[in-house]
């Protein structure tokens, strides 16, 4: 859908791939300009991903969106820009979040 919308995706399967996919297109000169991660994933969770994130300069500028089914309250914590409940009841929502706050060419690595 996102990609139907315009979007370049990558995906990941789990958060350990998502930080190899970050380390991938640093080094290619190119930062995605956003990240959408679940919190119920193997490997590495989603609260370890953003953790990683935020604590590497290199990527912590990075928007973060929150789309899972774990009820988490708030974003009091998270440091991210938006938690979305799934099931999403109408995908809108997801590509409002996008628009808002991604960049629209993604970050240049410096």
């Amino acid at each position: 859908m996102l990609e139907r919308a315009g979007h370049r995706v990558v995906s990941a399967g789990d958060g350990r791939e998502a930080l190899s996919c970050l380390q991938t297109t640093h080094g290619a000169g190119r930062l995605p300009a956003l990240i959408i991660t679940d919190m119920n994933m193997p490997n590495l969770n989603g609260w370890q991903l953003i953790e990683a994130v935020h604590r590497d300069p290199r990527f912590s500028a990075i928007p973060i969106v929150v789309l899972s089914g774990a009820s988490l309250g708030s974003l009091e914590g998270l440091a991210v820009v938006a938690l979305l409940v799934k099931p999403l009841t109408s995908l809108n929502a997801l590509l409002a979040a996008v628009a808002e706050h991604a960049t629209p060419t993604g970050l240049p690595t410096s």
